[in-house]
C-alpha cells in the first residue's frame, strides 16, 4: 500500500487551517495552558543536596512558568480533570475530521456514548503503553546488548583472523 506523503500532508493542514480545526487547535492550547498553572511551585518540590553542600530542587532547579500556588493535591486533581477533558475534546476531535465537518462541531460528537468511548481510551491506552513496554524490553534492550557485544567484531576479523561465521 502505498501512501503519498504530501497528500496526507496537505489533508491535514487544509483541515487544520479550516475552522473545526483552529476551534479544536485554540481548545487544546487552553487546556495544555490551564494544565501548566496547575504545576507546583519550585518552592514546593522535594528538596536533596547538591554536590557543592547546598540545598537544590530535586528537579534540577531549571526555570519554571507560573503556577497558582495550589497543594499538590488539589494541583494534582485539576490535572487529572484537565486530562480528562482533553480526552472527551480529543474524542470529539476524531470524530470530527473523520466525518469531514470543516463549519461546526457537532454536539453529538461530545456526547455519543462518551463514557463508554472514553472507558475504552483509557483501557486502550494502558494495554498500548504495556506492548510498547514489552516491545522496549523485548526488541530495544537485546537490541542494544548485541549491539555492545558485537561492536568490535572487525576488529576480531581483523587483527586476530578469526573467522566471522
Amino acid at each position: 500500500m502505498k501512501v503519498d506523503i504530501s497528500a496526507v500532508l496537505e489533508g491535514g493542514y487544509e483541515k487544520t487551517v479550516a475552522r473545526t480545526g483552529v476551534q479544536f487547535a485554540a481548545v487544546f492550547f487552553a487546556l495544555s495552558a490551564l494544565n501548566a498553572l496547575f504545576a507546583p511551585e519550585p518552592e514546593t518540590l522535594p528538596m536533596e543536596d547538591s554536590p557543592v553542600g547546598d540545598v537544590a530542587p530535586a528537579g534540577g532547579g531549571g526555570p519554571t512558568g507560573p503556577s497558582l500556588g495550589l497543594s499538590p493535591t488539589v494541583a494534582g486533581l485539576l490535572s487529572l480533570l484537565v486530562t480528562i477533558l482533553s480526552a472527551l475534546v480529543t474524542i470529539a476531535a476524531i470524530r470530527t475530521f473523520v466525518a469531514g465537518e470543516t463549519e461546526s462541531i457537532p454536539e453529538e460528537y461530545f456526547t455519543r456514548s462518551i463514557v463508554w468511548v472514553a472507558v475504552n481510551f483509557v483501557i486502550g491506552g494502558i494495554a498500548f503503553a504495556i506492548v510498547v513496554g514489552i516491545g522496549l524490553v523485548f526488541l530495544v534492550v537485546p537490541g542494544l546488548f548485541l549491539l555492545v557485544s558485537l561492536f568490535f567484531w572487525q576488529v576480531f576479523i581483523a587483527v586476530e583472523d578469526e573467522n566471522f561465521l
